[in-house]
């Protein structure tokens, strides 16, 4: 499957500079990932369950609602 999505120019600079540490770092081999694979390799690394809970965690520190981790074990959201 092929999946096309639009992504912030700060976070695709930050895949592009890792592919060109990587080949820097991988020179003698004569190959390294391009930042596309490393986006792929980023996504696909993850379950879903870790997906939902980096999401989770992603809105929450937007919007400001305490994270389970911070507040008692009672705690509902």
């Amino acid at each position: 499957m092929i999946i096309t999505l639009p992504i912030p120019d700060d976070v695709a600079r930050e895949y592009f500079v890792a592919a060109e540490k990587l080949t820097t770092h991988l020179a003698p081999l004569g190959r390294s990932p391009d930042a596309r694979t490393l986006m792929v390799m980023a996504l696909s690394s993850m379950t879903a369950e870790e997906m939902v809970g980096h999401f989770d965690l992603a809105l929450r520190s937007i919007v400001g609602v305490p994270i389970p981790s911070e507040v008692s074990p009672d705690f509902q959201n």
